[in-house]
């Protein structure tokens, strides 16, 4: 259990890092807290990829669609992208015919995020994106990969690539 201290600490600097970036999240101090332990860097790769995993499907499964299964090369150009974007500290697109090219599929699709927030967060905060929800409750993609990784500021930096062969 997180002592008030500390919560409202983390509250704090959530509540400044989502401000800087323009974003707009009401929450209770609960969940701005809980949003904050579970964005810790601690936390390793494969569970925060898996919890943004989780969190894609319960949206999709919510909205009448399939979920969508990990798949190995599909996962490997993510890990790559989200690699190279937390090393670099460069945000942006990378080449989706890169993507189809190297995978053999017939489509592809790809939501960026970077902050220091847990995978519900930011399966929220791109729900909240009008872009990035159009990808994640696309009839179109069955496969996934997802590549977390904490840059040296310490936020999460995730690209999910979502593929249909």
């Amino acid at each position: 259990m997180m002592n008030s201290a500390l919560s409202r600490t983390l509250i704090t600097v959530l509540a400044a890092t989502f401000a800087v970036l323009g974003l707009s999240v009401s929450t209770t101090s609960a969940q701005a807290a809980e949003a904050a332990v579970e964005a810790t860097p601690t936390l390793d790769t494969a569970t925060y990829e898996t919890r943004v995993l989780y969190w894609i499907n319960r949206q999709r499964v919510n909205h009448g669609l399939p979920k969508v299964r990990p798949e190995s090369c599909t996962d490997s150009v993510a890990e790559d992208w989200g690699s190279f974007l937390a090393r670099t500290l460069e945000f942006f697109h990378q080449d989706l015919g890169n993507l189809n090219d190297r995978c053999n599929a017939k489509y592809a699709g790809e939501t960026l995020a970077k902050g220091p927030v847990g995978p519900r967060q930011m399966v929220k905060l791109w729900m909240n994106s009008d872009g990035h929800r159009h990808i994640l409750l696309s009839e179109k993609p069955r496969r996934i990969g997802i590549g977390a990784y904490v840059d040296q500021n310490g936020s999460w930096v995730v690209a999910a690539d979502f593929t249909r062969f």
